[in-house]
């Protein structure tokens, strides 16, 4: 496998990002085409138009996204704790290690670690993830910050309240039965010590979240879709233990 000298978090979406492009320019030639024909009604070519328009839009949002859009996106879920650097710190669904690591950095000065969680085997995309994550880790200076664990979001194997935070980003939403979802979400309130903060950033699920979270009586925040710098747009929930 390719060894890298610079962490490695993606391109992810790059050929998607072609793929919006090349029928965004597919669409504006066939608008162009349509207008030559004037027996042909010009709603359908400027209805074509804006269907073009708005693939090309898609296309660079995900560029955004890859080169600013989700290091603001990070920053933006990071910036939701007061951080005194002590904090034992749980990322559900730690993928190539971008959210752990930035929270790792602020942990620098002391005493506080970082558990990143998922699911990996031994073939392919999951595998991989796993190599790169270990190696941006060590490439970003964070070894004796962040430890890597297996373990099912729905199923977790800490002792009730041994996080004081616990952050999450795209992950829950790939489970895909919805009383395992729940599950997750109740697993990861009872790791959390009472006085925790519990945030996640998601693009699905989100009023999901929100109820389970308002049954066990807790106070809620949800803010907007990140319509231009994450993609898919992702939503932030964070809710503090009583």
């Amino acid at each position: 496998m390719k060894k890298y000298t610079k962490p490695y978090y993606g391109p992810n979406n790059y050929f998607s990002a072609i793929k919006f492009f090349s029928a965004g320019i597919l669409g504006l030639i066939t608008f162009m085409f349509l207008l030559q024909h004037k027996e042909i009604k010009s709603y359908i070519a400027y209805f074509i138009l804006f269907i073009s328009i708005l693939f090309i839009v898609n296309g660079l949002r995900i560029i955004n996204f890859i080169f600013v859009g989700r290091f603001k996106h990070i920053n933006r879920i990071i910036s939701k704790v007061n951080w005194t650097g002590n904090e034992n710190v749980l990322d559900v669904g730690i993928g190539k290690g971008i959210l752990a690591i930035a929270v790792a950095k602020k942990l620098k000065n002391g005493s506080g670690k970082v558990t990143g969680i998922d699911i990996w085997n031994s073939e392919g995309i999951l595998d991989k993830t796993k190599y790169y994550v270990n190696q941006n880790i060590e490439l970003e200076g964070v070894a004796n910050k962040v430890k890597t664990k297996t373990q099912n979001a729905s199923a977790l194997s800490f002792k009730n309240e041994t996080f004081d935070v616990i952050v999450s980003k795209q992950c829950i939403h790939n489970i895909e039965d919805v009383q395992e979802r729940k599950m997750a979400i109740e697993e990861m309130l009872r790791v959390l010590k009472s006085g925790g903060k519990l945030i996640i950033s998601d693009s699905m699920y989100i009023d999901e979240y929100e109820k389970i979270l308002l049954d066990k009586g807790l106070k809620v925040n949800i803010s907007p879709k990140y319509f231009l710098d994450t993609y898919p747009a992702s939503s932030i929930l964070e809710v503090t233990k009583k």
